[in-house]
């Protein structure tokens, strides 16, 4: 008895499955939006959106590998006629196990480089990731700050404000870090100053200008915490030298030093206010020059949202708990949806802490 036609439409279809099932296994978690931002946005987001199905999310490779035992198990046994059957086992069966394995090593050995370690199905993973992420935030602020006035001050430029953002092309970055947006050539004025000489070399003085006096910021601090240092092992010492050239690099110190940057501002919704003793982690999703009026749409819904002041810039911040795990839960459901570059931050008797 031979197959019918459509028995065998059938088998054709459920073993083109089986490598369909292993080449989305090896697209869904061998490749990561690091190694796929260079395809463009589409691929990116095709990327994305597969990472949703229940199959293929984080942590259910196993399950992923379940369905594509299931194809093969259909392909070769649920699909043959038994009394005319052709069983290849090699060709219907080891070859697509092998090659589903091999996949899954080349998978599992991609993810661990991309990765490097980060587990996205652990809590401490994500603390440790946003404890990383803040270690150059202050600096990268201050920096673009400094940026932007200059672009005001020595290009004559509008005053477009300093941003935060997860930009990807600043991602995993060992230093302060800023994506400088000069204008926008779809606008012909903007454009005609940009491609001008004179345009040019006011823009390049800007930056220049602008990394001169954060160096310099940087060596000032350095060189107030090396005199700190010896002014303490000349206090402990008690050598009346010591004293003396200590307080000679204070006065080289107190001259050459930039000025303090502006503390925290009292406001009517103050996100610094603690109590005595007590550590509060927050979720901070916003910075900018101007202070926002409550109800923004700048907070995209968000309401409760605090502010504070620190080193010239407006910061926000939603939610208050009292761990730093409550904090990331209030990250990862209310504010990360809508504000990708989020992080936490914690307030202890009105100061900042992290």
């Amino acid at each position: 008895m031979e197959e019918s036609k459509e028995l065998q439409g059938f088998y054709r279809m459920f073993r083109s499955l089986v490598y369909v099932s292993l080449l989305m296994e090896f697209f869904a978690y061998a490749l990561t939006p690091e190694i796929l931002s260079g395809w463009g946005g589409i691929v990116c987001d095709l990327h994305e959106r597969v990472r949703q199905w229940s199959v293929y999310a984080p942590g259910h490779l196993t399950m992923s590998k379940l369905v594509t035992l299931l194809l093969i198990c259909i392909t070769c046994i649920g699909t043959r006629n038994r009394k005319n059957l052709e069983f290849n086992a090699m060709r219907q069966v080891v070859y697509p196990l092998c090659f589903g394995l091999l996949l899954l090593l080349v998978a599992v050995w991609l993810y661990n480089i991309a990765y490097q370690g980060f587990d996205p199905t652990s809590t401490e993973s994500y603390i440790m990731f946003e404890l990383s992420q803040n270690i150059h935030m202050e600096q990268s602020v201050n920096f673009a700050t400094m940026v932007q006035r200059e672009f005001v001050k020595t290009a004559g430029r509008a005053d477009k404000g300093v941003r935060q953002a997860g930009f990807l092309v600043l991602a995993r970055t060992s230093m302060p870090a800023v994506l400088v947006e000069l204008d926008f050539i779809c606008n012909p004025t903007e454009e005609n100053f940009l491609t001008s000489k004179s345009g040019k070399e006011k823009m390049a003085k800007s930056l220049y200008n602008a990394f001169e006096r954060y160096y310099d910021g940087v060596k000032a601090t350095d060189r107030k915490a090396k005199h700190d240092g010896r002014k303490d092992e000349a206090a402990a010492s008690g050598s009346r030298k010591a004293r003396d050239k200590a307080k000679q690099e204070d006065d080289v110190a107190r001259a050459t030093a930039t000025p303090k940057p502006e503390g925290n501002v009292k406001d009517a919704k103050d996100a610094t206010a603690t109590k005595a003793g007590h550590t509060v982690y927050k979720v901070q999703f916003l910075t900018g020059s101007k202070k926002l009026a409550d109800g923004s749409a700048e907070f995209k819904g968000l309401e409760g949202v605090e502010c504070y002041r620190d080193k010239g810039l407006w910061k926000y911040t939603y939610g208050a708990a009292k761990s730093e795990k409550e904090a990331l839960k209030i990250l990862k459901s209310k504010v990360r949806p809508l504000f990708k570059q989020a992080f936490i931050v914690a307030f202890k008797d009105g100061k900042r802490i992290l």
